[in-house]
């Protein structure tokens, strides 16, 4: 069996298409923008994060947002580290703490937008450079990707904030090329491309916030940095994992995705609430302590549950005497076994339970059930 390589990054792996790889923790970083704040009535919405979040997971992509801030919608992972107000240098103080606590993969950087109301472009830029070294020394491990800032309507805002972003952004690529020369991994993400039509007017906003059609364009901009950076593609991001050879698949502390292939395997997800596809074969599945999701696929399979197992969901088990079996180690017996709108539910005392999607009670037999 292929030992969790890691036990602070969850595992995403395939051994049907020979992909995986450890899922690796960004952290949005910035301010109100970053926040995804679109006007003083709509502030919760995520911004870019919910588009860069839900095309990620139409595409089975797996990353880990992180940071100590979270809204947005409840199907992303809204956890961030934008900093409603904060300028360059608020940003600063606090990097250490921020990044200690989210020990990221990859820093995603867009700053400077309060940082236009009060100070000259090579302030900013002095502050931002001052920022861009604190966070390489806090995650020395982390690719730091620094975006320029939206365009601010000066009829709005005034010219002279409107020229002050636009001054910072013409400085900002010469200042990541020096900061890269000098061996900081960093990479500068140009959001040029951003126009005045893509940020809010009133009565929504005052023409400094993204509206939704600038988020989403930011969003695209992020993702391919995604690509040129961490390696982003169909298969997979960032660290990659060598399946080869492999048949058994062993998961992290953390929720993994575990698919096997024709063969029969061995897939056990060991901590973390983890989803896992045995796929065609007669194959061992183990979902370990969290609550997870587990396929057996197109085979006959044994699911083995312990004490401590958590709530499980089966979404395919065949039931009926030759069918599939369940195998509870350290239970005499279970406790209830109810049917539900979901399924059977097997309650075995202490929080532990398997919920048999789609069956009734009547589907099972003593063949289905074993104690040890």
């Amino acid at each position: 069996m292929a030992l969790a390589p890691t036990q602070d990054r969850a595992i995403v792996a395939d051994l049907e298409s020979g992909n995986g790889y450890l899922v690796p923790r960004i952290m949005p970083l910035g301010d109100s923008i970053t926040y995804g704040v679109v006007g003083a009535n709509d502030t919760e919405s995520g911004g870019y994060r919910t588009f860069l979040a839900r095309r990620l997971d139409g595409a089975g992509i797996a990353v880990d947002f992180v940071g100590s801030q979270s809204n947005g919608p409840d199907d992303i992972d809204n956890d961030h580290e934008g900093r409603r107000g904060w300028s360059i240098n608020l940003l600063d103080e606090a990097s250490d703490s921020i990044v200690a606590a989210a020990d990221p993969d990859a820093i995603m950087l867009m700053a400077g937008t309060n940082d236009t109301s009060t100070d000259t472009p090579e302030i900013m830029i002095a502050d931002l450079r001052s920022l861009i070294i604190s966070l390489s020394e806090a995650a020395t491990e982390a690719v730091i990707l620094v975006s320029s800032i939206p365009p601010i309507i000066a009829e709005l805002k005034g010219e002279d904030r409107s020229a002050t972003a636009d001054a910072f952004n013409a400085l900002l690529p010469d200042l990541i090329a020096e900061l890269a020369a000098a061996g900081i991994n960093v990479a500068y993400v140009d959001m040029s491309s951003l126009t005045e039509t893509d940020i809010s007017r009133p009565p929504v906003d005052s023409g400094l916030h993204p509206n939704q059609a600038g988020y989403e364009h930011i969003a695209d901009l992020w993702h391919q940095a995604l690509e040129d950076n961490l390696g982003l593609d169909s298969n997979g991001i960032g660290s990659r994992l060598d399946l080869a050879g492999l048949t058994d698949l062993q998961g992290s502390a953390l929720g993994d995705r575990l698919a096997g292939d024709v063969r029969s395997n061995i897939l056990a997800g060991f901590g973390g609430a983890d989803t896992l596809d045995g796929r065609g074969g007669d194959d061992t599945i183990i979902g370990g302590t969290g609550d997870d999701v587990l396929l057996g696929g197109t085979g006959i399979d044994l699911f083995v549950f312990r004490d401590g197992d958590g709530v499980d969901t089966i979404g395919d088990f065949k039931a009926g005497s030759g069918g599939e079996v369940l195998r509870f180690e350290d239970h005499a017996g279970y406790e209830t076994l109810t049917e539900t709108a979901e399924g059977v539910l097997v309650t075995l005392g202490g929080g532990d339970a398997v919920l048999l999607a789609g069956l009734q009670a009547s589907d099972l037999v003593a063949y289905n059930f074993e104690f040890i």
